[in-house]
């Protein structure tokens, strides 16, 4: 009698380890950051594009001041694209304005970086912080 009181608690145990078990399957994630650099000056404007071993691309942002940061990728080995064609409508503000702020102005960069595929750059990310300056020369 007693075996039979216990009987639903050790069956929702072995359902719960079953279930969570199947949730173990979490894959170790990553980041890099750096900046982006042409002729030894930086890309003020653009995105870049990270496309892993699942072909899922991955966009981030590049800022005023050329850096960049991604985050929650998936460790392995990437592929890397830096799309600037898009921020060609662009201009620097007048000479005469006083800002703050940054903006973004178009950079020109060699047309093979625009796509992971034709850029040549990849990268590896590791569970560690990685720095990687990118040179678009």
């Amino acid at each position: 009698m007693t075996r039979l009181k216990f009987l639903p608690f050790q069956v929702f145990l072995m359902a719960s380890m079953i279930v969570l078990t199947g949730c173990s399957n979490v894959k170790p994630k990553g980041s890099v950051s750096g900046k982006v650099l042409t002729g030894g000056k930086p890309v003020t404007a653009g995105d870049l594009i990270f496309v892993g071993a699942d072909d899922a691309p991955l966009k981030v942002s590049i800022d005023p001041e050329g850096n960049y940061m991604a985050t929650g990728l998936i460790v392995g080995t990437y592929q890397v694209g830096v799309e600037t064609a898009n921020f060609k409508k662009l201009t620097a503000p007048p000479a005469k304005m006083k800002t703050e702020a940054l903006r973004p102005v178009y950079v020109a960069i060699p047309k093979k970086y625009e796509s992971p595929k034709t850029s040549g750059l990849t990268v590896e990310i590791t569970t560690s912080e990685k720095k990687w300056d990118i040179n678009c020369d």
